[in-house]
């Protein structure tokens, strides 16, 4: 089951979480880079004592993963990341702020390959002194342009890792709207962190007006989200994957879970395991296939229940004329002969009283037989 459908984007701090898990990667070679889809990438290390170590990445998610891929495509882009950092060592592994972009330096040239995590994905390849060399989407934008020979600018926002409390607190002031939305967009926590930040505070999600206390209460808990242990864990509901955590929620304290060694490893885990979107849209297109088939034998049912009523009319309509076929025989020699002196507009009115009716622009006649 293709992860994108378990989890639509990984927020912040799940970026923050990976990338402390792969720093061990810094110091080792690239070998080679493949890619999986129109923007599915994997960059395959070789770590000494380890072998073959690789970063999954998708327009949304990215982790390490031990399962093995061959390149499904290679475009003009991935032969130029090739061309440019296979062999090369990676120097830096860093996460932009708290933006949802991931900053790979390779070689002593400073290469650098800028992944985002937002707005459909892309992945940049930029020189020292951040020029784009190519990119897997070139885009412009209202205040960002990403093409070949522009200079590569992360959006400006404020970075939440680095605020102390009173940044926090008047950054809480200045907005007007709840304090859940609040923390998921303009502090770039996601939906998920965001109420997980009130369930843990006490706080209503819906509220839109905070105590200083709270705010300080709010504070601590993202301190925490940012530093607290990795204790990585995937998320079922009805044994259905609903998401990957980076460690125990208690909005899902309910859900059945499964501990991991690290976040990748629970990526990694569920790759083969359905999501409950996945179910849910599995259930929505069996009963739709259910209801259609349905229908289908319902109206072949009256196709056949008029056709078996047909088919007894048909053979009643044959025995009666095998019963009378003296009398029909007579008829249609009568009207052979009358053929020779009358028109058929002359006929049709002489064996209208006959319960004989004709048809003039075909020359049928229909004779009346009654049982």
């Amino acid at each position: 089951m293709m992860l994108s459908v378990i989890m639509t984007a990984l927020s912040s701090i799940d970026v923050a979480y990976i990338i402390r898990e792969l720093q061990d990667l810094i110091g080792h070679r690239l070998d080679t880079v493949y890619q999986l889809g129109e923007q599915e990438f994997l960059l395959q290390f070789h770590v000494s004592g380890k072998g073959k170590q690789s970063i999954r990445i998708m327009p949304t998610v990215f982790w390490r993963t031990t399962q093995q891929r061959e390149s499904v495509v290679c475009s003009g882009f991935c032969a130029q990341l090739r061309k440019y950092l296979e062999g090369r060592k990676l120097q830096a592994l860093e996460q932009i702020g708290s933006e949802r972009i991931v900053r790979f330096v390779f070689g002593k040239e400073q290469l650098q390959l800028f992944v985002e995590f937002f707005g459909g994905g892309n992945v940049v390849l930029c020189d020292k002194d951040n020029m784009i060399l190519g990119c897997s989407q070139q885009k412009i934008m209202a205040l960002r342009t990403l093409k070949p020979g522009v200079c590569y600018e992360a959006p400006q926002t404020t970075n939440m890792f680095a605020l102390k409390e009173q940044e926090f607190m008047q950054h809480l002031q200045e907005i007007d709207s709840t304090i859940s939305k609040t923390l998921a967009v303009h502090f770039g926590l996601g939906k998920l962190y965001a109420e997980e930040a009130c369930v843990r505070t006490g706080i209503d999600v819906l509220a839109k007006h905070v105590t200083d206390a709270q705010k300080t209460k709010l504070y601590d808990a993202l301190q925490l989200f940012v530093h607290e242990k990795s204790n990585a864990r995937v998320v079922f509901s009805n044994n259905a994957v609903v998401t990957v955590t980076p460690f125990a929620l208690r909005i899902y304290a309910q859900h059945n879970q499964q501990q991991h060694l690290s976040f990748s490893e629970a990526f990694d885990a569920i790759q083969q395991l359905p999501s409950a979107k996945a179910v849910e849209a599995a259930k929505k297109k069996y009963v739709t296939q259910l209801a259609k088939l349905e229908n289908a034998i319902m109206l072949q049912q009256k196709s056949l229940a008029g056709l078996e009523k047909k088919s007894v009319e048909e053979q009643r309509k044959g025995e009666v004329i095998y019963e009378r076929y003296m009398e029909v025989k007579k008829v249609l020699d009568g009207m052979k002969e009358a053929r020779k002196q009358y028109s058929l507009k002359e006929l049709k009115e002489l064996l209208k009283k006959n319960n004989i009716l004709v048809d003039e622009k075909t020359g049928e006649f229909t004779i009346e037989l009654k049982e």
